[in-house]
């Protein structure tokens, strides 16, 4: 006799999808060349790619900002002017925000 145990499927909601997509940057604190990407907290692939940055103080004025194509390296050269704490703000394909806080670390 057969045994039928039931499957289970599991669908994320593209909700759920956005949810478990996490800005990798580093190094962190940075001095020079800020690198980043989009990456799934499961470690799972994901088709997230950047289309822009922007990098904001903690006060949300606007101090950076770049558009993405296919194939560019998702890097900023950090201004020599900035130092402290700030917010990157990657907007993906699908236009979702992700954000991550910044230290940028300059020896003056």
């Amino acid at each position: 006799m057969m045994s039928c145990q039931p499957s289970i499927l599991a669908i994320q909601s593209f909700r759920q999808e956005a949810d478990m997509i996490e800005v990798s940057a580093y190094p962190n604190p940075v001095s020079d060349v800020l690198y980043f990407d989009l990456k799934h907290k499961m470690g799972n692939y994901t088709d997230k790619v950047v289309r822009a940055a922007t990098l904001t103080n903690l006060e949300g004025q606007l101090l950076y900002q770049k558009l993405f194509t296919k194939g560019d390296e998702y890097r900023i050269n950090i201004p020599v002017a900035l130092r402290g704490m700030f917010i990157l703000k990657l907007t993906d394909n699908d236009g979702e925000i992700h954000t991550k806080k910044i230290l940028i670390n300059k020896e003056l």
